[in-house]
């Protein structure tokens, strides 16, 4: 791993510390600024959302066993609880804040990342392109336990680098520290906990005799690792949360998902002559979900940049080599789960994502700095992704399920039994998400007083089915702009 930018770091001058400090204030308050865009522009708070609001609810009122009963990682949701409870804030309120500390988070991490890997003047280049990445902008609006997830991984990432570049164990446990923090939000933290030791160790150069030189030090982690891997699992071992983390490292049951699918394949799809290909075509669907994912956490735009200029990357990559070792550890949680479940959500792939920022950066401030040509072409790939985040040319509004469960909640008294097909709405006009009651078209409850219902522009049938029954009467509808509507029925 080439030290060059970290050595002519060290010998940068007061004014250009400065400048560094002004980019990285920058690009903190311009990220935190964002992310009050994103979440001012929020006509519906999303799914997750709504079920982590219920289950801090839950905690208020019932307490950690019955929250933990609903949702075996309620942490997330818990600490919303406390801030809610702390500062008066509303539910929703309390987990868009940890949303924009976690955003400000990620942004200095980045950038003090990028101080490490990249030459200075390519910071402000890093700033923007940072804030210009639809892939990382595209969930700030979203209520979910990522955000502070990769806030506090990528701090980690911060802190091996840092430990890496100076061989200073002492940045591991930081590392560690940070790791632990994010676990809090996702359990996924637990395998980079146990891989970023390792990977110091292979990218530290005469790592046996720097363990040798600082073996209390070694040992220390090693025990403390150890000893809170073992008092986790003890204090839970008797609960599901336990069970699941089990579940989630353990590679037989990965094994089995691949033969269970390469059955179903065998039984439903492939002539009989294919059969024995069956866990080949399984391998080779799953792996191409994980790399077509992969790419895609580029973002379309900047893997323009990444192809017009691929072996500036390919170089790149080569001289920092700690980038392979750090894509390797957030991917493998990502592929024990795309090989279980058959899917993956494009927000698990953001960690990569934002590593892949540090190569395009290069790739920018070379064209940029060189390439007279090229130059214009990066400037508007790097506004193109801005606008493709922050614009959306085919946005299908939401706005339309809010204003039906506000005119409900205005126009009829609370003790009217209100039935509803969607979770989002009955959280909104009777205050639960989780358990709301699956709709049996045949046998809607007698006693409701007033039915609200999604349809889609394509349901035909859920309608017309109501209104066969002859007792209801439309009472209102509320439509988006691609003819969605909610409609409100009350008893004739």
């Amino acid at each position: 791993m080439s030290l060059s930018y970290q050595e002519n770091y060290n010998k940068l001058s007061i004014a250009k510390h400065q400048d560094i400090v002004k980019i990285t204030y920058f690009t903190v308050i311009a990220s935190i600024l964002l992310s009050f865009y994103y979440i001012a522009n929020v006509e519906l708070i999303n799914k997750d959302g709504f079920y982590y609001i219920d289950i801090a609810g839950i905690f208020l009122k019932q307490g950690f066993a019955a929250a933990m009963a609903q949702y075996n990682w309620p942490f997330f949701p818990i600490i919303a609880a406390y801030i809610h409870s702390f500062l008066g804030f509303s539910l929703a309120n309390s987990f868009y804040l940890i949303s924009i500390l976690s955003y400000g988070l990620i942004a200095y991490a980045f950038i003090k990342i990028a101080e490490l890997v990249l030459p200075i003047k390519a910071l402000p280049i890093a700033s923007v392109v940072f804030l210009c990445a639809a892939t990382i902008n595209k969930h700030r609006d979203d209520i979910i336990r990522d955000h502070s997830y990769w806030a506090f991984a990528l701090l980690a990432t911060l802190f091996l680098i840092q430990a890496i570049y100076s061989k200073n164990w002492k940045k591991v446990i930081f590392s560690l520290m940070a790791l632990s923090i994010s676990i809090i939000f996702r359990p996924e933290g637990i395998i980079h906990f146990f891989l970023f030791p390792v990977i110091f160790i292979c990218c530290t150069t005469n790592f046996i005799k720097t363990i040798s030189r600082n073996k209390l030090t070694s040992i220390i982690i090693l025990a403390s690792s150890i000893l809170t891997l073992y008092c986790t699992f003890y204090l839970l071992r008797d609960t599901k949360l336990a069970t699941d983390i089990l579940k989630a490292v353990r590679f037989d049951r990965t094994l089995e998902s691949i033969f269970t699918g390469a059955e179903i394949l065998n039984n439903y799809f492939l002539p009989k002559y294919s059969h024995h290909y069956s866990v080949h075509f399984m391998i080779a669907g799953i792996t191409s979900i994980f790399l077509l994912n992969i790419i895609a956490s580029l973002g379309t735009l900047y893997l323009v940049a990444i192809l017009l200029d691929a072996k500036c990357f390919i170089n790149w990559i080569k001289e920092n080599t700690i980038i392979i070792f750090l894509t390797i550890s957030f991917s493998l949680p990502i592929i024990l789960f795309v090989y279980k479940h058959y899917f993956l959500s494009p927000r698990y792939t953001v960690l990569i994502s934002l590593i892949s920022l540090l190569p395009v950066t290069y790739i920018f401030y070379k064209n940029i700095l060189n390439n007279k040509r090229k130059k214009y072409l990066a400037y508007f790939l790097i506004f193109a992704s801005f606008i493709d985040s922050t614009v959306s040319f085919n946005h299908t509004s939401k706005k339309y399920i809010t204003d039906a469960a506000e005119w409900v909640n205005s126009t009829y008294p609370d003790n009217h039994l209100i039935v509803t097909n969607d979770p989002r709405l009955n959280y909104l006009v009777n205050g639960n998400y989780i358990s709301t009651p699956e709709i049996n078209l045949d046998n809607i409850n007698k006693n409701a007083d007033i039915l609200l219902f999604n349809i889609r522009r394509k349901d035909k049938h859920t309608l017309s089915k109501i209104k066969d029954y002859g007792l209801w009467k439309e009472s209102k509808r509320f439509y988006n702009n691609k003819n969605d509507f909610t409609i409100v029925l009350t008893k004739i």
